[in-house]
């Protein structure tokens, strides 16, 4: 099961919590694999991880555990879902924000080429430099497109949450495309100062 699997990787994730009254932020978190054969099958062996995060403070323990998948012994290849361990190189919201006027820039999705200054699949915009938990918080969208000539350029819009208030929408999108994420960015900081719906900011 890949990152890339969720279609959301900040909106649709929901916070573990401390007992009331720990002052501790973060997880002590392990992870477990095992492997067995199932009643009646002579070759596959099945596959079972589990995560668990524990809080020495407070004492409060969180598991997740589930059957993965199986491998083959006689072709030696794995079935069903894998696991990945994601990395900051080759997913954006590991990443840190970046500071484009008085706003912030999160990445998200998949990076898109080997160089870490390619950019990645798309980008939400926010006051806060706390990664976004709520369509709320999203003020614009910035995403990537390969144009006719191979070259990745990105897309800017302003962003708006639905009726029921769970999924976002390019509200005004620009007319242009820029060179990269940052400059997208601008013009949405822009449009969200003038409410223009296209604005010549620069690119790169």
């Amino acid at each position: 099961m890949r990152s890339t699997a969720y279609t959301d990787p900040y909106l649709q994730w929901v916070p573990v919590a401390h007992a009331d009254g720990c002052a501790a932020d973060g997880w002590e978190v392990r992870t477990l694999e095992r492997t067995g054969m199932p009643p009646g099958w002579d070759t596959r062996i099945t596959v079972q991880v589990a995560l668990r995060a524990v809080c020495r403070t407070c004492g409060t323990s969180y598991e997740l555990a589930a059957d993965t998948g199986w491998i083959d012994e006689e072709t030696g290849g794995p079935e069903g879902p894998i696991i990945d361990v994601t990395t900051r190189a080759t997913y954006g919201h590991l990443t840190r924000p970046r500071r484009v006027r008085e706003y912030w820039l999160h990445a998200h999705g998949e990076r898109l080429h080997r160089d870490p200054g390619s950019g990645y699949l798309g980008y939400y915009l926010t006051r806060s430099r706390r990664a976004p938990t709520t369509p709320d918080e999203v003020l614009g969208l910035v995403w990537s497109h390969i144009n006719r000539a191979g070259n990745t350029k990105f897309a800017a819009a302003t962003a708006a949450v639905s009726e029921a208030g769970r999924t976002l929408y390019a509200a005004r999108r620009a007319e242009r495309t820029w060179d990269s994420p940052t400059g997208a960015a601008r013009w949405i900081a822009t449009a969200l100062v003038d409410g223009a719906d296209d604005h010549p900011a620069a690119g790169s």
